[in-house]
């Protein structure tokens, strides 16, 4: 065989032995960003404007926000206090787009799906895959299941988050702005007043 030949049959070669990588490389899923998330950078926003600690005995933490870009959430992350209920349960809702449940997921046992680090730590665990669109308004709530003390309710909060989310205001960030918060269950409604910490990971 002459020797172009020989170059061309070698590129043909390789060619087709690398291209069933390159379509697998097209559809992978990319990696789950937990760093920099859009709700933590949002949070160290308005860390100068309250008290980072975890109280608030009450079986749902959440807040309403809007995304300003299309994202996918693939995990939830959480802080949880030092004695973790039995159970957490993550939702989120959409609420104006196309209203319904998106995401429903609950960790058994909490304790090891959200060890109890202490502020400032987070572990995320992933979960579906659930695109948000930019403009909608969802709500992602965090619920304490199988309590047996009142402070296994507690989690991780901003305080002194009122002049932020009352009325026409909001907490906006480049990605991200938070319409409103509440905790409910087991006493409350404490409405717009704490932040609570439900991170989420995108891609």
């Amino acid at each position: 065989m002459a020797p172009s030949a020989t170059r061309a049959a070698m590129i043909l070669l390789a060619t087709l032995v690398s291209a069933p990588a390159c379509r697998a490389e097209a559809g992978a899923v990319p990696p789950c960003v937990i760093s920099g998330t859009p709700f933590q950078a949002a949070y160290a926003q308005q860390l100068s404007s309250g008290t980072d600690h975890e109280t608030y005995d009450l079986d749902a933490h959440g807040y309403h926000f809007i995304p300003r870009i299309n994202m996918t959430v693939c995990s939830v992350g959480y802080t949880s206090p030092a004695t973790p209920p039995g159970r957490y349960r993550f939702q989120i809702r959409d609420i104006n787009c196309t209203p319904g449940v998106l995401l429903s997921v609950a960790f058994d046992p909490a304790a090891l799906a959200f060890p109890p680090l202490g502020i400032p730590y987070t572990t995320h665990q992933p979960v579906t895959p659930t695109p948000l669109l930019a403009g909608c308004t969802y709500e992602i709530r965090r619920t304490a299941l199988d309590i047996s003390q009142t402070y296994q309710r507690t989690g991780r909060v901003l305080t002194g988050q009122s002049p932020f989310l009352r009325g026409p205001h909001s907490i906006d960030t480049p990605l991200m702005s938070i319409l409103s918060t509440k905790l409910v269950g087991g006493g409350g409604p404490v409405s717009n007043r704490v932040l609570p910490y439900i991170d989420f990971g995108t891609y």
